[in-house]
């Protein structure tokens, strides 16, 4: 097991160029441990510590575009947020006023934070810590210190930003339950007080405590991808007088630029349509986990394709990053022979099928076809109704 100093030598100056004789080639894991071993004369653990990197970097470009010139922590990657959500996260702090980030991991969110202006990690973990700090380099201070010592230490004028990633399974499993988490419900509670702007990461679907409405939180779920990435609430003076909004912000995967921020009131019922319109409409992910989904058709004047359902149906194509945008062409029942027929007349060599509810798996469905090489495609919806399960044959909107 790799020991803090090791960690210092891999980001050291013998680690770097360790680095730089790797650099321009592709390893498969047995051969670069065979080759840091013979070649670099490296000591076990100090020649996994660097396989182990050089997998985690490859790893990493999924959220970092400067991955190769990063430090990861298995752990730490899995849980830092990726350098687009995070961008879009720092923009909302003011500019120039010195952040801490407590419980900071290897960086995600700390380095989007220092480019916007003073700013100092907590990380109670030294080597995560050590890794953070490499990560960070000189532009700001990473102390391998826990959130009760940062309190003891530094007062809320010292930073009047805030962020924080409570850790969410300290005795080893994933929780969305204060209780499990650290630091502690009491210990956050102090690190908010007197906060000019503060955001505390958590998981979408951790429970919300109720007494933060009084504080003027807002609650913001944060997509990329199509994937709802983390939900944040916003607490401090900038967001008094504010509370209980709750927002659904979609994050473009590539330029990191904002496609859509929506604010609505959640658990809107939607009225449920008579007849199925032109368009079936599939919403995104983000706006599902913030309960968002009722506010967004009632602003497009769309309805549910049945009562409960998330699948909304309108005659007019939209143009929304929240909504993905199909033309119905037809709605029949999920009966095989019928539906392996249909799926033939339109000649598509490519179907992606999609869900909600309790319908068959799509991997099971799709055994159903054979399809002819061809250019075309089209998506195949399960809808679960009352009383039966539709396929739902459509071609995506040229303007989604």
């Amino acid at each position: 097991m790799a020991t803090l100093d090791d960690w210092k030598w891999l980001t050291g100056a013998e680690g770097l160029a360790c680095w730089e004789r790797l650099a321009g080639k592709t390893w498969e894991t047995v051969a670069l441990l065979a080759w840091l071993r013979e070649k670099e004369g490296l000591s076990r653990e100090r020649a996994s510590l660097v396989a182990h990197q050089y997998v985690l970097r490859q790893r990493g470009r999924e959220k970092f575009p400067t991955a190769e010139e990063m430090f990861f922590t298995p752990v730490g990657l899995e849980q830092a947020t990726d350098a687009w959500v995070a961008a879009y996260k720092a923009s909302r702090f003011p500019e120039g006023v010195p952040a801490a980030d407590v419980c900071c991991g290897v960086g995600g969110d700390l380095l989007a934070l220092a480019r916007r202006g003073e700013v100092c990690g907590i990380e109670r973990d030294a080597a995560t810590a050590w890794v953070a700090q490499a990560n960070l380099k000189d532009r700001g201070t990473v102390l391998p210190i826990d959130a009760e010592a940062f309190l003891e230490r530094f007062s809320a004028d010292a930073f009047p930003c805030l962020h924080i990633d409570p850790d969410r399974r300290p005795e080893g499993f994933r929780s969305t339950r204060w209780a499990f988490f650290a630091p502690s419900r009491k210990i956050v509670e102090q690190l908010l007080e007197n906060r000019r702007c503060a955001a505390v990461k958590l998981a979408p679907g951790s429970e919300l405590p109720n007494e933060w409405e009084k504080r003027g939180v807002e609650w913001e779920w944060i997509g990329r991808k199509r994937q709802c990435r983390q939900l944040v609430a916003w607490l401090g003076t900038d967001f008094a007088g504010k509370g209980g909004r709750y927002r659904a912000t979609l994050v473009d995967s590539e330029s990191g630029a904002v496609l859509r921020t929506f604010c609505g009131t959640p658990g809107v019922p939607i009225p449920a349509a008579t007849t199925w319109g032109t368009y079936l409409f599939d919403v995104d992910s983000t706006f599902l986990a913030a309960g968002l989904e009722g506010s967004l058709a009632q602003t497009h004047h769309l309805h549910a394709v049945f009562p409960g359902s998330v699948y909304l149906t309108g005659n007019t194509p939209l143009d929304d990053p929240a909504l993905s945008c199909f033309e119905i062409l037809e709605v029949l029942p999920l009966d095989k022979k019928q539906v392996r027929k249909r799926v033939a007349h339109h000649g598509w060599g490519t179907l992606e099928i999609k869900k909600r509810g309790k319908t068959p798996l799509p991997e099971e469905v799709r055994k159903w076809f054979s399809l002819p090489p061809s250019p075309s495609s089209g998506t195949l919806f399960l809808v679960p109704s009352p009383k039966q399960i539709w396929a739902v044959l459509t071609r995506k909107n040229d303007h989604d």
